[in-house]
Parts: C-alpha cells; sequence; structure tokens
C-alpha cells in the first residue's frame, strides 16, 4: 500500500470520523404511508369496521348519498386491508363514488378524506385537508383515522423539502397526530401494518431531540405494555430506537458527544436490542430486524461472531439489502470494530457476491468516500485520494458490476461522472455525460459553474 493511503489509514485507526454512506445524486422522493399490505381476515374485518362501520356509527348520513359514500368506503377499506390488489381505475372509480357522495351534498369528513387523499391535484385543490382533519377530530371517528388526519395536514402545514423549521399550527398538527396514534395503540384490535405506514412516517417527522423526548416515550411505554407479543409492533420500538439513539450520539467524532448523547444513546440501543430480538423470536422472517440489529451491534460493541450472525440472517431473507451491507461496512470500519484490511475485504467480495446485487454493489465507493473524507484537515475533497489508480480502478469496478445489474438507475451516472472527472479518466467521463440526461443535479457536481467546468475539462481532452 502507498505512503498516501497509509497516512489515511493511521488517522482513521487513531479517531472516529462520519458513519460512511453515499447516495444517488438524483433524490428520491420517500415513501409517504399508502395503501396496505395483504391482512389476514380479521385484519380485512378491522378496516371494514374503521371505515364502513365507523360511517354507519358515527357519519353524517342521509339516503341522498350513502350508498355512493358506503360504496367509496368500501373500496377504500379492502384496497388499505390488501384485500384487493389496489389499481388506477379502482382509485378512480373510488373517487368518483366519494365525489358523487360530496356532490349530493355530503359533508362527512371521512369521505371528504379519501377523496382528497386518493383524488388528483384538482380533487385536492377542493377541500382544505386541514378543515377535513379537523372535522375529523370533532366526530366520533376512531383515532387511527383522526391521527392520519392530522398527519397529512402536516404534510399540507410543512411540505418537503423542509428547508425550514415547521410553523407553529404545524407542529400542532404533528402533536394531534400523535396524540391520537397513541390513542389508537390503546385500543384492542390495532392494525399491524399501520406500524409501518402511519407509525413510521410520524416516527420519521421526529427529527430533533426535542420532538423526540416530547413524544416518544408516551409511545414507547405502549408498545412495550400493550403491543409486546406483536413482531411489527417490536420491530417498529426497535427500530426507532436504533434511529433516535444514533441521533441523539450524532455523526460526528466520538469527542463531540456530549455526556447527555452517550447517555441516550446507550439507553436508546438497548431498547432496540431486547425490542428486536423479540420481533424475531416472533417473526424471523421480517429482513428489517437483522438490518437494524447490526446498527446496535455497532453502538454497543458487540463482538464480529454476533454482527455476521445478524449479517446472514438478514441475507438468508433478502438480496441487495443496502442498508444489510451498508451496516456491515459500517462496523467493519477502522472508526467501530474492523480495520481498514477487513473493510476493504468486504468491499472488495460485493462486487462480485450474489447477495449484493444492486445497490450494494457500490458499498466499496462508500468505503472509500469515508476513508477520503477522514483523511481530510478541510471541508476541501482531496482529489489525489480519488487519483490513486488503485482506488480508481476499484470505484470504476463497483460502478460498473452496479450498472449490469441495475442498468435503469440513471440518476447513478451523475456519481459515476463526479468520480471519473476526480481521477481525470476522461473516457470514462466522455461516455457518462451523455447518459446524465436532461435533469443535471447542479448541486451535486458543486454548483452550475462547477458542472460547466467539468463539461469543458471532458471536451477538452475528448480528441487525446
Amino acid at each position: 500500500m502507498n505512503t498516501r493511503a497509509f497516512k489515511v489509514f493511521r488517522l482513521l485507526i487513531a479517531a472516529g470520523g462520519l458513519v460512511l454512506g453515499a447516495s444517488a445524486a438524483v433524490e428520491e422522493t420517500p415513501a409517504a404511508p399508502e395503501l396496505g399490505t395483504p391482512q389476514a381476515p380479521e385484519k380485512v374485518a378491522r378496516f371494514l369496521e374503521l371505515f364502513v362501520g365507523g360511517y354507519q356509527v358515527h357519519g353524517r348520513r342521509d339516503p341522498k348519498w350513502d350508498p355512493a359514500a358506503l360504496s367509496a368506503l368500501k373500496q377504500f377499506a379492502d384496497a388499505r386491508s390488501g384485500a384487493v390488489e389496489w389499481t388506477t381505475e379502482s382509485g378512480r372509480e373510488m373517487v368518483r363514488l366519494a365525489r358523487a357522495a360530496l356532490d349530493s351534498g355530503c359533508p362527512d369528513p371521512l369521505v371528504q378524506y379519501i377523496h382528497w387523499r386518493r383524488g388528483d391535484r384538482a380533487a385536492r385543490a377542493l377541500i382544505n385537508i386541514t378543515e377535513i382533519a379537523s372535522s375529523l377530530e370533532a366526530s366520533g371517528y376512531d383515532p387511527l383515522l383522526k391521527s392520519y388526519g392530522h398527519y397529512w395536514a402536516y404534510e399540507a402545514l410543512h411540505p418537503a423539502p423542509r428547508s425550514t423549521p415547521p410553523s407553529a399550527q404545524a407542529l400542532r398538527a404533528l402533536s394531534d397526530a400523535m396524540a391520537r396514534f397513541r390513542e389508537a395503540l390503546e385500543r384492542p384490535g390495532f392494525p399491524e401494518n399501520e406500524f409501518e405506514d402511519l407509525g413510521r412516517s410520524l416516527a420519521a417527522q421526529l427529527n430533533t431531540s426535542a420532538l423526540v423526548d416530547l413524544h416518544w416515550p408516551a409511545v414507547e411505554t405502549l408498545l412495550v405494555s400493550r403491543h409486546g407479543d406483536s413482531a411489527a409492533a417490536q420491530l417498529f420500538l426497535g427500530d426507532r430506537s436504533t434511529t433516535f439513539a444514533w441521533t441523539a450520539r450524532g455523526g460526528g467524532w466520538a469527542s463531540d458527544v456530549t455526556e447527555t448523547g452517550w447517555r441516550l444513546f446507550e439507553t436508546r440501543l438497548s431498547t432496540a436490542e431486547t425490542a428486536l430480538r423479540n420481533a424475531w423470536r416472533l417473526d424471523p422472517s421480517l429482513p428489517t430486524t437483522p438490518e437494524r440489529m447490526i446498527w446496535v451491534c455497532i453502538g454497543r460493541g458487540h463482538n464480529r461472531r454476533e454482527m455476521e450472525l445478524w449479517f446472514q440472517r438478514g441475507r438468508n431473507l433478502t438480496v441487495g439489502s443496502y442498508e444489510l451491507h451498508h451496516g456491515k461496512a459500517t462496523y467493519l470500519m477502522p472508526k467501530w470494530h474492523g480495520s481498514i484490511k477487513e473493510v476493504l475485504e468486504f468491499g472488495r467480495q460485493c462486487l462480485t457476491e450474489p447477495g449484493a446485487a444492486g445497490r450494494p454493489r457500490l458499498t466499496l465507493v462508500d468505503i472509500h468516500e469515508e476513508l477520503e473524507r477522514c483523511s481530510r484537515t478541510s471541508a476541501k475533497v482531496d482529489l489525489a485520494y480519488f487519483r490513486e489508480p488503485v482506488v480508481w480502478r476499484e470505484i470504476r469496478s463497483s460502478f460498473e458490476a452496479f450498472f449490469k445489474d441495475q442498468p435503469e438507475a440513471v440518476g447513478w451516472h451523475h456519481n459515476f461522472a463526479l468520480h471519473a472527472w476526480r481521477a481525470q479518466d476522461w473516457a470514462v467521463l466522455n461516455a457518462e455525460i451523455p447518459k446524465l440526461g436532461s435533469k443535471i443535479n447542479f448541486k451535486y457536481f458543486g454548483g452550475q459553474d462547477a458542472y460547466e467546468q467539468m463539461l469543458a475539462d471532458a471536451a477538452a481532452h475528448a480528441a487525446r
């Protein structure tokens, strides 16, 4: 290994750096709560009770609109429970029926909600979701439905991308959503897919320590006391506790973590480990459990044999899990519990192993990007690192293996092009530029001027 590489490795061994990671230059919109996965018959019945039964007991009923309203609610309940396959045509029919009820004078907030939720932009513009949420709140409908109303009101009041803090009105909507979610958790018959759908989406909004401290402890208590026999609930608890533990610690150097950060890190990881082990005991077919347990192993310092046990369990359940491979690579970084030799060996294995198909093919790119970040003394990218022949050869091989698996992943050509420019491989760069498409993420390249400079450099070397 050359002198420069040894310098990088010494720095990594001497102190901890950021957790490694990379993402596509063209960002994807995070998934929002959506239609449910297939459920057992009792779950289908539960959704019918929530929507159809709820309307029959608590709805604003009238013979003029009841047939259309009930038909729309029945279709929505079937789709939410997974009893029927969702299609564009069935969605349009559902919206048409809800619209017919509303046109007949129906003032019911649940009918308004499904019309807003499944309608197009024009349909949504007809009704204000914050007003729907308020009407649902004042109704006798199940708290789970009220929580959904408040959640979507929050989304409307604080839309992505969230470059500014939420307004006081948005925070009230979030608080109301969390309060009704907790109320729903206290009732029997909570639909298990809602831990993944609504619960996960709500918890994702708790992105500051203050919000976590305000809303999460009460949810955690209910998940332990009321849902200890549910694998889905325990996975939700373990998953979120792991995330909140790492949020408390922060992604910086160990010396920068506060005493409170360390305390919360350990407490939440302990909770996460108990919950994730419970989830695995109750249902060892959930691939997220091993993925999250690796992060518990990292944070709690479990030995490599324990980490490998969870990694293999995950590999037995799914192919191409980025979270699984990303977790193991982080574990093997010198900052944590491995070495340069071990983490690079693992990254190279990901180039060819069948279980690493797809995004994990780029694990070696993630590793090299993290090694470079931890070698810096400033925020400026050290181009000399990426121009090392062995480094560029491995990065190039990673992208080639990735695109062989994922030829449709066009956003990643941004990443490949940037690395080719850093390495001054003009042949690869000129081959990549036409693949970038018309939607250029200039920010990824450092701005439009930097992108134009890259094009100029590529053109200057095109004929050489």
